[in-house]
């Protein structure tokens, strides 16, 4: 009998771990991941091993109810959909919503606000000429925004995003928020010490006589964009730039794929393709040029679109 009992109340505890903690408090946060415009599963469960029930994009906003370990339970503001994440894409620390205004041209008009961060994405709804929106995140091509009058969530290009009402036409300054976006070309890398605990620090310059930005652990990932003697310039998923010594950066990034994608010869659909990627295939990520990774999956290195891929 206590067998039973203990079998039933493991099993209970199983199912309560996959579910998402709706009914908990929540805090709210956003996506935030190496590549712009990149994507992860959804998992059902704290774990790849769970199945996906949806995805989520760079910048998207989520209520985050709890963490298990390396996973944290969310739910995304788009969507609705609730399940689980890798909590390293998590960032608590997004700036405050910036209320701005729409300008299409001097004429008037209006826009779509797409479902993602691209043309090919669905279309949400609209937005007219001098429409108040509130910018949820912003990017150098894409932003995500709130139009205030109808509560419409989605992106439209950056471009179209002025700080003042645009009462007549031409007024206002395009957009004066700095930009947030991650660095859209780099190799990608992680910080290698000689123990699992060991840290590096982050320097302001190429040189220990720079100061410190802090200290970075094992494994941090890093967008390395510059080399200045013996030491990495890097930004991190924060968005912080510094210099790292270069006995410290280790290239190439494990990941793995979340479809089946075309492995190209080059960084674009007019390059042919070389082999079919099937969904969970293991990959190494060298560098990323805007909506392209350069992979090496097996004996084959190609490129494949980032909307196809996460890290490990």
């Amino acid at each position: 009998m206590k067998k039973k009992i203990l079998a039933i109340c493991l099993a209970l505890t199983l199912v309560l771990c996959t579910l998402p903690l709706a009914g908990f408090a929540a805090t709210a946060a956003k996506v935030k991941m190496p590549n712009e415009g990149g994507s992860l599963n959804l998992r059902s469960g704290p774990g790849t091993n769970y199945s996906s029930v949806g995805y989520v994009q760079d910048g998207d906003s989520i209520q985050v109810y709890a963490e298990n370990g390396e996973w944290s339970s969310i739910t995304v503001d788009r969507t609705g959909k609730s399940g689980y994440i890798k909590t390293k894409y998590i960032s608590t620390s997004a700036s405050a919503s910036t209320t701005a205004y729409v300008y299409v041209s001097a004429d008037g008009g209006s826009l779509k606000v797409r479902a993602g961060a691209g043309t090919n994405y669905g279309v949400n709804g609209y937005v007219q000429h001098g429409d108040a929106i509130t910018v949820l995140s912003k990017g150098d091509v894409w932003s995500q925004i709130k139009v205030n009058k109808n509560g419409v969530t989605g992106y439209i290009k950056t471009k179209y995003i002025r700080s003042n009402p645009p009462s007549t036409a031409g007024s206002g300054p395009i957009w004066d928020v700095p930009s947030t976006s991650a660095p859209t070309t780099y190799d990608a890398a992680v910080i290698m010490t000689k123990t699992v605990g060991g840290q590096v620090n982050l320097r302001s310059g190429a040189g220990t006589n720079y100061q410190s930005l802090g200290k970075l652990s094992r494994g941090t990932f890093l967008k390395v964009t510059g080399t200045s003697g013996d030491w990495r310039k890097v930004t991190l998923n924060n968005g912080t730039s510094g210099y790292v010594q270069k006995n410290y950066v280790s290239f190439g990034v494990k990941g793995v794929t979340t479809g089946n994608v075309n492995l190209r010869t080059g960084a674009g659909t007019n390059h042919s393709v070389k082999v079919v990627l099937s969904k969970g295939t293991s990959i190494t990520v060298h560098s990323i040029s805007g909506n392209w990774a350069k992979v090496t999956a097996g004996s084959n290195t190609g490129y494949i679109s980032i909307k196809y891929f996460e890290y490990n």
